[in-house]
Formats: C-alpha cells, structure tokens, sequence
C-alpha cells in the first residue's frame, strides 16, 4: 500500500523496536538476521538493529529455502528478525524469530524512548553476504564507522537535503542499497520504496519516478 512514515513516526517505531531486541540479548557483536520483504518495515527493521547496538545481516527472503538455512546457520544470530508470511514460507525454525508483523507483539512493546547503546565506530554494523557463485557465499563485515563515513560522503557528493526524493531500488542484501539509505536518511531527504511491477525496470518504474517526482 501507500504508507507514509514521518522521521518522528520512524523513531518512536524503531526504539520500540530495538528495546525488544535488547531486551532478547542483542547489543555489540550480536548479530540479527534480517528476512523481510522490500517495504518500510525492512527499514524500520535495519534501523532498530543499529539502535539496538548490534549488526543486522540482511537475507533473502525469495531465496531458495536450502541456501536461506544454510546462510542462517552461517551467521548464528541471536535473533531473526522477520514477517508472520516469510517465516511460513521460507523459515524451518521459528524459535528465534520475531514478526515485525505480530499485532501481539507490538502489544507488549516498551516505550518508544531512545535505548541506551554501548556500541561504538569499531563495533559491527552489518554483514553482507556475497552470491556465492565462485564457492560459497562469504560474509562481508562492515562496522559502524564505515557506514557513517559513507554516509557522509554521498551527502556531500550527492548534495542531499531535507524533502530530496530518493528511489529506494536495490535490496537490503546488495550493497548498492547503503547508497540510497544512509545517505537519503542522514540529511532528511525522503526514501521512497517502490512495490509490486515497480520494482523493475519497466512503464511501471517509470510511472512510479515520474508520479513520485524521484529526482
């Protein structure tokens, strides 16, 4: 659907969020595999990662269910962060998993202040794995000072500022995603999110860029 999240909206819903994570142990090194579908709570779900002080590893959800586990076991996260439809279709064992689409359990979430975090610049962000076509697939460990340094970068670059539009294309697992996130978020400019045929090149995308005036 058309849902529109304000920066404000954003925060209280992904502080939420990530003091449910802490409270399940995630915080510095812990890593949270991350298996939803292209929508804002994907976003909500990598943000809520970060504030919770731990590295979110985003993952496939369409991918073939045999490589889905293998790369989970691969990773060991504390938690795996999900929707009810993809941990039907895609996920063997649920025990770790929590729902970003569970009315229950938004029911008993804590406050929506800030959470504490030890983390730090040298602390794990995020973990992206490769495709594994010349071997297996093999992870890519990124801290949390590399993302505020590209984050920063492409701001400068790119010349982004508040009510800039930005076409959130590329999944969470390809890295040319960081491109459009960190950057588009940090100076306030406005992410949108295509879904459905518009997520491919196509009279769709086209409609969808010009509709949303993406520049």
């Amino acid at each position: 659907g058309d849902r529109r999240t304000s920066y404000r909206d954003l925060d209280r819903w992904t502080n939420r969020i990530a003091h449910a994570l802490q409270a399940r142990g995630v915080g510095p090194e812990r890593r949270v595999a991350l298996v939803v579908e292209r929508g804002s709570e994907a976003i909500a779900g990598v943000l809520a990662i970060l504030k919770a002080g731990g590295a979110y590893v985003p993952l496939d959800p369409d991918a073939p269910r045999e490589r889905l586990q293998w790369l989970l076991r691969d990773v060991e996260p504390t938690l795996v962060l999900t929707q009810a439809r993809v941990a039907r279709r895609a996920l063997a064992d649920a025990d770790r998993a929590l729902c970003l689409d569970d009315d229950a359990w938004y029911a008993a979430l804590p406050d929506d202040h800030a959470p504490a975090s030890d983390v730090g610049p040298r602390n794990l962000a995020y973990v992206l794995y490769t495709s594994g076509s010349s071997g297996r697939p093999k992870g890519v460990l990124v801290e949390h000072r590399n993302v505020a340094n590209h984050a920063a970068a492409w701001q400068r670059m790119l010349a982004r500022e508040p009510g800039h539009r930005v076409l959130a294309f590329a999944p969470l697992f390809f890295d040319a995603s960081l491109w459009e996130l960190y950057p588009t978020l940090a100076s306030g400019g406005t992410l949108h999110i295509a879904s459905g045929e518009a997520q491919y090149p196509g009279p769709e995308l086209i409609g969808f860029l010009r509709e949303h005036a993406i520049q």
